[in-house]
C-alpha cells in the first residue's frame, strides 16, 4: 500500500494573470468540470493500491483544499500545514516525516497538484512497475518529450531493468535551450514529471546525507523553515543521488507550466486558435493563438499571440515568450503599460496592459472592446 501525497502550495506564477498568489492555478477550473487539484485527488481511488491522501499546502491555500475536497465528496485525508513555503524539497521532507512518525516502513507517492493527466490507468500501471524496485531506490516517472522544452528536467536512460523501468544515466533539472534541443535530437532522454515513488526511509536518509539543514528543520519539536533556501526537490536530491530508476511511461501529461501548455492541450478551431469565448470575437486570419477575453475582441492578420484579460490587467505575449511571465510577476507593476522586449508598438489604452515579445502592432483597448491589428493598417 501506498501513501499518496498531493504537493499543493506551488504560487503557478506562469499562468499569471489568471493564477495568483491568492488562487493559483491548482485551485481554477482550467480543464474540465473540475479544478486540477481536485483531478489529483480523484486520482488515487484505487484502495487496494492507495491509503486515504495526504495533502501539503500552506495556510493561504486550506481553505481552499477543504472546499475544493468537499465539492467531489472526498472528507477523508490529512492536511499537513507547512510553516513557510520554501519548495518542494522542504515540503517533501516535512510530509515524509509526518508519515514515518506513524508508520517507519511507509511507501510515499508525491504527486504535484496541479498537472494534467487524463489517463490514469496507464499512470497507475506505472506505478505498479515502479513498485518492483522501490526498496532502495528513489523512483522517478519520464514522458517521452515532444519539443526542448526549458522548464523541465531531463532524464537520460540507462541500464534496461524490466517493464519500462531503467537505471537513470544523469538527471539534468532545466537545461537551457541549445541542451534541451540536443536531448531531444539524443532520443535517449525523458522529461522529469515531478512524480516521485520511493520508501519514506530512503527519501529521509538522502535528504539527510545532501540537505542536512532542511533535515534538522522538520526534525525539531517546532518546524520552523524560515531560515531554509528555497529548494526544488529536483535540484535538493534527484542531480546528486545515484539510486535513482526511471519509470518510462506512455503516459498523456502536462504540468500546465505556462500559457504555451495551456494552449497546447486545448481544442482548437481550424486556424489552431484557442478562443475562450468566440461569441465575444470578430476576427479574420488569425492564426496559433490563445485568446481569452471577457471583452469584445476585434483582430485580424495575427499569429502566435496570446491575449488573456484578468480582473486587474490584460496581457499580450507572443507565445515564444511565455516562460517570461515568472519574471514579470516579480516586477514593479505600477505602471499602466508595461512593453518587455517588443518592438514597433502603437498602445492606445485606458486599462493596464502588459506586453511581452510583440512586434508590429497596433493596440486599442477601451471599454467597449479590445482591437489588435498589424501596424501597417494604420
Amino acid at each position: 500500500m501506498i501513501y499518496p501525497v498531493i504537493l499543493a502550495g506551488g504560487k503557478g506564477t506562469r499562468l499569471w494573470p489568471l493564477s495568483t498568489q491568492e488562487c493559483p492555478k491548482q485551485f481554477i477550473k482550467l480543464i474540465n468540470y473540475a479544478t486540477l487539484f481536485q483531478l489529483t485527488a480523484e486520482r488515487f481511488y484505487d484502495k487496494t493500491l492507495f491509503y486515504p491522501i495526504t495533502i501539503i499546502s500552506s495556510k493561504r491555500y486550506e481553505s481552499h483544499v477543504i472546499t475544493q475536497l468537499d465539492q467531489i465528496g472526498i472528507n477523508n485525508y490529512d492536511l499537513i500545514i507547512e510553516p513557510e513555503g520554501k519548495d518542494t524539497a522542504s515540503a517533501i521532507a516535512l510530509v515524509t516525516k509526518k508519515i514515518l512518525d506513524r508508520d517507519p516502513n511507509a511507501v510515499i507517492l508525491t504527486c504535484p497538484s496541479d498537472h494534467y493527466i487524463p489517463t490514469i490507468k496507464t499512470l497507475l500501471l506505472s506505478i505498479r512497475y515502479g513498485l518492483k524496485h522501490v526498496e532502495k531506490n528513489v523512483i522517478i516517472f519520464g514522458i517521452e518529450p515532444t519539443y526542448p522544452e526549458t522548464g523541465y528536467g531531463y532524464i537520460e536512460l540507462g541500464k534496461y531493468l524490466s517493464h519500462s523501468c531503467y537505471e537513470v544515466l544523469e538527471f539534468t533539472e532545466k537545461p537551457n535551450i541549445d541542451k534541451a534541443k540536443e536531448f531531444i535530437e539524443n532520443g535517449n532522454y525523458c522529461w522529469n514529471s515531478g512524480i516521485y515513488l520511493f520508501k519514506g526511509s530512503i527519501m529521509m536518509n538522502c535528504i539527510y546525507q545532501y540537505e542536512p539543514d532542511i533535515y534538522q528543520a522538520v526534525n525539531e519539536d517546532v518546524v520552523n523553515f524560515s531560515q531554509l533556501k528555497s529548494k526544488s526537490i529536483d535540484y535538493a536530491i534527484t542531480e546528486k543521488i545515484s539510486n535513482l530508476i526511471v519509470v518510462q511511461t506512455p503516459l498523456k501529461w502536462d504540468d500546465i507550466g505556462s500559457w504555451y501548455s495551456l494552449w497546447n492541450i486545448k481544442n482548437k478551431d481550424d486556424d489552431n486558435n484557442v478562443i475562450e469565448y468566440p461569441n465575444l470575437c470578430v476576427t479574420d486570419n488569425i492564426k496559433n493563438c490563445y485568446i481569452s477575453t471577457n471583452t469584445n475582441f476585434i483582430s485580424n492578420d495575427i499569429d502566435e499571440l496570446f491575449v488573456i484579460e484578468s480582473d486587474k490587467v490584460i496581457l499580450i505575449m507572443h507565445k515564444d515568450y511565455n516562460q517570461k511571465i515568472k519574471e514579470v510577476v516579480n516586477m514593479n507593476l505600477e505602471p499602466d503599460k508595461i512593453l518587455i522586449e517588443c518592438e514597433n508598438i502603437q498602445l492606445l489604452s485606458i486599462k493596464k496592459v502588459i506586453m511581452i515579445g510583440c512586434k508590429n502592432l497596433y493596440v486599442d483597448i477601451n471599454n467597449r472592446y479590445i482591437l489588435i491589428s498589424p501596424i501597417r493598417y494604420y
